[in-house]
């Protein structure tokens, strides 16, 4: 029948006018068409209809970020690109809850060009914690070598502590306080003295260093 034909391509039309301007339109009425062709097609297009609706109200809010959203239906095949990209970020937001929480273990390989930078965000962020703890222990240690220089002691024994904790702060082969005043030593066995030509000869016995503490390799 021409006419009721007329009115279904006409109806179909405009539905699918508005699915092409981003809009969701009412479902069609299959009631309302006779031929059974007609009415199976009109359903499948309300189907389809449906699930744009479905993938709309899904997508829109996950869009703005807001990720507590219900995904469209199982079998609304359509959606599962969005379905998959809701559940990576769902699964990314409680990766990054976790290295908040300080666990840099942390490594994604499923989003493509956003797994590479959030995985040289962990290692930057481990080198940071790593560079901050260590300076924090430098400073604990500092602190407490400061107080126990206040305490009461012989000047070697300080000396020694001196030295003792910069091998130990700074993981130093050996460490060695001098002091330059005229020498002690110049006739009593002094291997300095004895040399009268050569790099190794004392040019000013005024001028001698003399150790006072030693720690670490060669002590």
């Amino acid at each position: 029948m021409p006419t009721e034909d007329n009115h279904f391509l006409s109806d179909t039309r405009e539905k699918l006018n508005e699915l092409l301007d981003s809009r969701i339109p009412g479902k069609l009425e299959p009631e309302k068409y006779t031929d059974l062709d007609q009415k199976e097609l009109a359903q499948s297009i309300n189907q389809l209809i449906h699930f744009l609706s479905q993938i709309s109200e899904f997508i829109i809010p996950l869009s703005r970020g807001e990720l507590d959203v219900t995904p469209p239906e199982t079998k609304n095949y359509l959606a599962a690109p969005f379905k998959e990209l809701h559940s990576s970020l769902m699964h990314l937001t409680w990766q990054v809850q976790q290295v908040a929480d300080g666990d840099y273990g942390q490594h994604i390989d499923f989003m493509g060009d956003l797994s590479e930078a959030f995985n040289s965000m962990i290692v930057s962020l481990k080198k940071t914690k790593s560079r901050f703890k260590k300076k924090l222990a430098e400073e604990e240690q500092l602190n407490k070598l400061k107080e126990q220089l206040l305490l009461p002691a012989e000047l070697h024994k300080k000396l020694n502590l001196i030295t003792e904790s910069l091998v130990n702060l700074f993981k130093a082969d050996f460490a060695r306080i001098w002091v330059v005043r005229p020498g002690d030593d110049c006739g009593d066995g002094c291997p300095h003295a004895e040399v009268h030509e050569g790099p190794h000869v004392c040019r000013d016995r005024d001028f001698c260093l003399h150790l006072l503490s030693s720690s670490g390799r060669y002590t």
